[in-house]
């Protein structure tokens, strides 16, 4: 008898790919869900905890200083739940290599330049190019032509925080209650 206990064998690591993306991206989409006109709150994904932040009140692009928000408190609401989800695109797009993944958070970011107050359209648009040249540089790498040693699509983590700084100085100085 060996004076320390036998070690019990170790399990092999769950892969977390195969319940992380779906996960990420239907927390990501869901996040930013939009009710439209029946309310259900759900998008093409997979269904998630449901977003608290009001929808736009019309489709239309964005127009005026709340876009197509009814006004302040609704705009106000939405842009923190977005930049709250946006922050999180890093981790979320870490988990997938999957091109049609990263083709849902475009759409879905795209939808957010339409609907957003004309001050942050041009920085949600950079957000949507990021996602964009993401996804690019994914389908690139997994082409039949790509070099096996190339080099790896990378998400712009530097490019995401930049824009996000732009929405969360825009919620501050906004959004900020001025005691009225």
């Amino acid at each position: 008898m060996h004076p320390f206990p036998t070690p019990t064998p170790r399990r092999a690591p769950a892969r977390v790919g195969r319940w992380a993306v779906p996960v990420a991206v239907g927390l990501l989409l869901a996040g930013c869900a939009d009710p439209g006109p029946g309310g259900s709150g759900q998008t093409g994904a997979a269904p998630g905890p449901s977003s608290s932040a009001p929808a736009p009140t019309a489709t239309a692009p964005a127009e005026g200083r709340w876009g197509s928000y009814g006004g302040r408190a609704e705009a106000c609401a939405a842009v923190a739940d977005h930049v709250l989800t946006l922050s999180v695109l890093p981790s979320s797009l870490s988990v997938t290599d999957r091109v049609e993944d990263v083709q849902q958070v475009e759409d879905r970011v795209a939808e957010l330049v339409e609907a957003a107050p004309e001050e942050l359209v041009a920085d949600l648009a950079r957000i949507q190019l990021t996602v964009d040249s993401y996804g690019e540089d994914l389908a690139a790498e997994q082409s039949a032509t790509a070099a096996p040693d190339g080099p790896r699509a990378r998400f712009d983590r530097r490019a995401l925080e930049d824009s996000l700084g732009s929405l969360r100085r825009w919620l501050a100085d906004a959004c900020a209650d001025d005691g009225g």
